[in-house]
């Protein structure tokens, strides 16, 4: 497994939030892709993103930012 994919359990561990499902697929098997540009990964259908890329933020902030992206999607 890439070192840069945390476990929803690890995400909800480290900023206190869930997070969704796969908007495309439903599977449960989602994940938060760390890097410069943050974003949501199902590992089942491969869906990526939205990207949390606003350079102004700090990295946590950043990955916060990324989940609540993720959540958003329908």
């Amino acid at each position: 497994m890439d070192p840069r994919l945390v476990t929803s359990d690890e995400v909800e561990q480290r900023y206190g939030l869930e997070m969704s499902r796969c908007p495309f697929c439903g599977s449960p098997a989602v994940y938060l892709h760390l890097g410069p540009m943050p974003h949501g990964h199902c590992v089942s259908c491969e869906a990526d993103g939205p990207l949390a890329n606003d350079r102004r933020m700090d990295y946590d902030h950043k990955n916060v930012i990324a989940v609540q992206l993720w959540n958003k999607r329908v």
